[in-house]
């Protein structure tokens, strides 16, 4: 069941990432428009937050065995979008109605990856 929910919920986010160009930027100002473009982009997935976008400059980064932070000289400004409850909420339902009919996780990814082609045929 654990397993069946993780793949709903990362192919729904896979579908919403995929339609971030639609549902984003058309609220962008021209900054953030300009980093998006660029490909200067993070994403965040965190359910408690509203879904917003917003400049970032990125001061510090971890090593990955050390975990010792390592200041950066010239942070960098980056978009980030995070997809916030509005973006969790139609995923639990999905969620919630593909365990009632008992779907498997190799089904429940068909039919999320048949979605994503739908999404992005735009």
């Amino acid at each position: 069941m654990r397993r069946l929910l993780t793949t709903i919920a990362t192919g729904l986010m896979m579908a919403i990432t995929a339609k971030a160009d639609n549902y984003f930027t058309a609220s962008l100002t021209a900054e953030e428009q300009a980093l998006y473009d660029q490909g200067a982009t993070i994403e965040s997935f965190n359910p408690g937050e509203h879904s917003r976008h917003f400049i970032v400059h990125i001061s510090a980064t971890r090593k990955g065995k050390t975990g010792k932070a390592a200041e950066l000289a010239n942070p960098e400004p980056v978009l980030c979008f995070v997809f916030g409850m509005e973006d969790a909420e139609p995923a639990r339902e999905e969620g919630r109605s593909m365990a009632e009919f008992h779907y498997t996780p190799a089904q429940a990814e068909q039919f999320l990856t048949g979605g994503l082609t739908a999404c992005t045929g735009d």
